[in-house]
């Protein structure tokens, strides 16, 4: 199905819904003010978009370099029932340049109409008008909706690359250990992110000292502060021996400063996991 059969979508659409997908504000700013500007520009951005030769414009990984082909089997398998009435199935939306649309509702010529204004004393220019407003503002919500949900993957991948090295060897703090902590507890309810702590057995650890910093980093996890004695003790009781844990090279002084925040002196001192800046 074209474009224009499913609904009259204007130009502005298709580009905005592309320049959505772009990461940096400044630069979507850019290609909307400076490059894809007018009728010329348009004419440019397709062009782009049907040689799929514009990644580096776009400088996006939602942005495919190619198009995708498919058996009349498949586009079969994708026809969708109209949001109006949901007994007419639409065939799947194709944009200008060629490039299968899933996620445009599909809406049948029937349920257009009813957006209509039905007093027939209103002449064709008023009714026109009429209907093209509620048409570009459906698509205003559809776009940003789209751009809403692009923002919301770069955060989230963002995230997800600071918490892989928050939990790798050279951090070594653990999934739980976060997570558990209160000023993630909305994160936790809103993401439903399972903080439940598992056994770690001893031989699962590591070796050596290894061992060692990945025992005391366990048993601190939960950001309580401990002394000497109670982090032994947890130690102890996991297994671990803590003969070492006192040495300036493989002992928990290697941990002060980066994992771990040291408090007080001598036999007061405590420690407790440091906070991530």
């Amino acid at each position: 199905m074209n474009a224009d059969d499913a609904l009259t979508i204007p130009p502005e659409y298709w580009l905005n819904r592309e320049l959505s997908k772009v990461k940096d504000h400044k630069r979507r700013q850019w290609l909307a003010e400076k490059i894809f500007v007018g009728a010329e520009g348009y004419q440019k951005f397709l062009k782009i978009m049907q040689q799929r030769d514009g990644a580096l414009e776009f400088e996006t990984s939602e942005w495919k370099t190619k198009l995708s082909k498919y058996k009349e089997s498949e586009l079969e398998s994708k026809r969708r029932p109209c949001i109006g009435c949901g007994k007419k199935i639409i065939p799947p939306l194709f944009s200008p340049w060629g490039e299968l649309i899933e996620d445009f509702p599909a809406i049948c010529p029937k349920c257009k109409k009813l957006h209509k204004p039905q007093n027939q004393v209103m002449s064709e220019n008023i009714d026109s008008k009429a209907e093209n407003e509620i048409d570009s503002a459906w698509l205003a919500i559809e776009t940003a909706k789209q751009t809403l949900k692009g923002e919301l993957k770069t955060m989230l991948d963002g995230a997800k690359l600071k918490l892989e090295k928050l939990v790798s060897p050279k951090c070594g703090y653990t999934f739980e250990g976060i997570f558990a902590e209160p000023e993630f507890s909305e994160i936790v309810e809103a993401f439903k992110i399972s903080v439940k702590k598992t056994k770690m057995e001893s031989g699962d650890i590591g070796k050596g000292s290894n061992k060692l910093h990945a025992g005391i980093l366990e048993v601190m996890s939960d950001g309580k502060e401990r002394k000497m004695s109670e982090i032994k003790a947890a130690l102890n009781k996991k297994g671990i021996k803590t003969t070492n844990i006192h040495n300036k090279d493989t002992g928990i002084g290697v941990l002060v400063g980066k994992q771990l925040k040291k408090n007080g002196k001598g036999r007061g001192t405590t420690y407790i996991i440091a906070k991530a800046k």
